[in-house]
């Protein structure tokens, strides 16, 4: 009896083992149950031989425990797709991590790090096409609630046009089409608003359970949860090679999921660009959180390749339809000065400052220091810049273009020259300047959103404010035409440093020789529509001077003596007048330009006509002299070699025609007079023509 009492307490923990497995089981103390499995697996092993009849029954009800144990802790470790579980806490915290450990010293079958391994990757695919799913309904319903917008606004028209009294086809049949635009671009941004949303949540997807993927990839090539010499650990040992490729190819796998949906919902954005470039950095952003987690390089490799070719390609495609947009903006040219100053500056230039602002602040995001992509992008600026410059010259030559409207293409090339072109230099030169790593760019972005998250607090807090300067934040939010940058404050380090570096990278892209020649191109361009406006003006000074000299009905062979100067001289002059205002609004260095020419081009119409007279009286020839006396004394200033010996040669000419000799005193007399009384008279109508004293 004793011996049998003895062996009884000796086997007291065998026998008491079902009913403590299942008591820690319900308290979830697995750790008491790995502890009693151990004692147990030990004691059946060394007493095998003694124990197999005995403890047969004991035995199996205890792999059948700890076989539906093992069941119950795999069935914890799988992974719900469910947002908000995702969402709420690390996949890989304590638990897992002991839920892992104790399956392991369970000896399960299955290997349960490599299982939760897979289940992470599962429920980061099934979240994925849960979030399309979820898109392409909200979709549907945008489309659906878009079509019936549009049948009752087309029901509407349709009513107001059968009680119009006029024709309702012509009257109401733009508004009809000016409302249905409106009704589509509302409709297309809340399918934006949705694609950017749906970016988001799949980064937010990406960023939540890879990082715990590559902790624990990590630890499963490391061997941090098996037990040395285990079969698990000899077996990771062995498969080291092996085990990473399948995890890298779990990896590629979900990346390509990712890549794919979001190049698809890319392709929705082709029309918003703002949106679309913060889909794309909020890709890169994402990119670069999870390089900072990865372990292993190896683990990021196919993602990296994605997001160098996503940035470089967001890049290149913005600038590439900035410059298709800046080809044809000479169609929005209106001929309407943008003011009432005499610079003579349309709205284009602005426009176009606009359009390479936007493209400025929409590339900067993704730009890099030394980034390898600055000769393209200088390339596709410069491109832009010539482009420009292709418009004016459209506009320019067109050949409905009057004289009024190449004084606006002379003050739009003047002002792209001085201004537009050394502000979008000094922008582009500053987006490079400013220019960080992604890594620090999203910490940054990241501290803005908790100080803005802290001053809401704050703001929740305060019981007033200053209604009057959000105003005036909301207008300088709203002012499309300027390229936003960060503020610095001057006197700072920071801020110095900064401007030094922009000013050395706009030394750096000035030095260019394109620039140069984009430089001499305006240049030319200029000079051409300066030729241009010359020839233009002159066929209205034909025909006052044709008017003066053929049409006037003035008698050339039997002409009184000359009192006056005749009216055509002064509308000719007049009109030169009209013109130097104008063009030295412009700048005043074309002003010597247009009149040397113009002032070439009335002595040859005046050569001209003298040329088809026969013969014309002395008093003819008189008046001629002194009203191309008083003609070249008024552009004196403008004067040059050729003209000079134009006007010479038709003095000359007048002799030839009437034997007439302006060097009588008689005559010289009365020509001084005459010249000395009409230069009074019109100072003030031709003072612009006066060399400054």
């Amino acid at each position: 009896m004793s011996e049998v009492l003895s062996k009884l307490k000796k086997y007291k923990i065998i026998f008491n083992l079902p009913s403590n497995i299942k008591e820690n089981t319900s308290k979830n103390d697995f750790k008491k149950v790995v502890h009693d499995y151990s004692k147990a697996k030990f004691f059946f092993k060394t007493q095998k031989q003694q124990t197999d009849s005995i403890f047969k029954p004991l035995t199996e009800n205890f792999e059948l425990q700890i076989g539906n144990l093992r069941r119950d802790l795999m069935d914890r470790l799988k992974i719900p797709a469910d947002f908000q579980i995702i969402f709420e806490r690390k996949l890989l915290a304590i638990d897992e991590m002991e839920l892992i450990e104790f399956l392991i010293e369970l000896d399960c079958e299955t290997d349960p790090a490599w299982f939760y391994l897979t289940e992470m990757h599962k429920c980061a695919k099934d979240l994925l096409e849960l979030c399309v799913t979820e898109f392409s309904t909200k979709r549907i319903q945008i489309e659906q609630q878009r079509s019936r917008q549009m049948d009752m606004d087309a029901k509407y028209q349709e009513i107001v046009a059968k009680e119009s009294k006029t024709d309702p086809e012509v009257n109401e049949e733009k508004k009809l089409n000016s409302n249905q635009v409106e009704i589509n671009e509302s409709f297309d941004k809340l399918i934006h608003l949705e694609v950017l949303a749906t970016i988001q949540r799949t980064c937010e997807i990406l960023e939540f359970i890879l990082p715990d993927f590559y902790q624990l990839a990590q630890h499963i090539l490391s061997g941090k949860f098996y037990r040395k010499k285990s079969k698990l650990h000899v077996f990771q040992l062995h498969n080291r090679a092996q085990t990473e490729t399948k995890i890298i190819d779990l990896l590629n796998t979900l990346y390509y999921e990712f890549q794919t949906k979001a190049d698809y919902h890319f392709t929705l954005l082709t029309k918003d660009r703002s949106t679309l470039c913060s889909c794309v950095n909020r890709v890169l952003k994402c990119h670069d959180k999870l390089s900072s987690k990865a372990s292993s390089q190896s683990f990021l490799s196919s993602f990296e390749s994605y997001a160098k070719e996503l940035r470089e390609h967001i890049i290149r495609d913005t600038w590439i339809k900035c410059k298709e947009e800046v080809d044809f903006i000479w169609i929005k040219e209106q001929w309407q000065l943008v003011s009432n100053d005499r610079s003579r500056v349309t709205y284009i230039p602005y426009l176009f400052r606009e359009i390479i602002s936007r493209t400025i602040s929409l590339t900067s995001q993704f730009l890099r220091p030394d980034d390898t992509m600055r000769p393209v992008i200088s390339d596709l600026f410069i491109s832009c810049m010539t482009a420009f410059c292709d418009n004016l010259h459209k506009l320019g030559f067109d050949p409905n273009t009057d004289d009024r409207m190449l004084l606006m293409v002379l003050g739009n090339i003047s002002y792209t020259r001085q201004v537009v072109k050394k502000e979008l230099m000094d922008a582009f030169a500053e987006s490079f300047a400013r220019a960080k790593p992604l890594s620090i760019a999203t910490q940054e972005e990241s501290e803005k959103v908790d100080e803005s998250e802290r001053a809401d607090e704050s703001a929740a807090t305060t019981e007033t404010y200053d209604d009057d300067d959000d105003d005036d934040e909301d207008e300088d939010e709203s002012d499309v035409g300027s390229y936003s940058i960060d503020t610095l404050t001057i006197s700072s380090p920071n801020a110095v440093e900064m401007q030094k570096k922009i000013k050395e990278m706009v030394s750096q892209f000035s030095s260019d020789e394109r620039w140069e020649h984009l430089d001499q191109m305006y240049e030319l361009l200029a000079s051409l529509v300066l030729n241009r406006y010359v020839s233009v003006t002159a066929r209205t000074l034909v025909k006052f001077v044709e008017k003066g000299v053929l049409l006037s009905g003035y008698n050339w062979k039997d002409a009184p003596r000359p009192m006056t100067v005749r009216p055509f001289v002064l509308k000719v002059l007049l009109s030169l007048s009209l013109s130097h205002s104008r063009i030295c609004g412009i700048d005043s260095a074309y002003a010597d330009r247009v009149f040397g020419g113009l002032t070439e081009r009335i002595a040859e119409i005046l050569s001209e006509y003298l040329v088809g007279h026969e013969k014309i009286s002395e008093n003819g020839a008189f008046q001629m002299d002194i009203e191309i006396a008083f003609i070249s004394r008024a552009l004196k200033k403008f004067e040059n070699e050729r003209s000079k010996t134009l006007f010479m040669h038709l003095c000359d000419r007048l002799s030839e025609l009437s034997g007439y000799r302006p060097d009588s005193s008689s005559k010289k007399s009365i020509k001084e007079n005459i010249l000395n009384d009409m230069q009074e008279k019109t100072r003030l109508q031709l003072n612009c023509f006066q060399d400054d004293e």
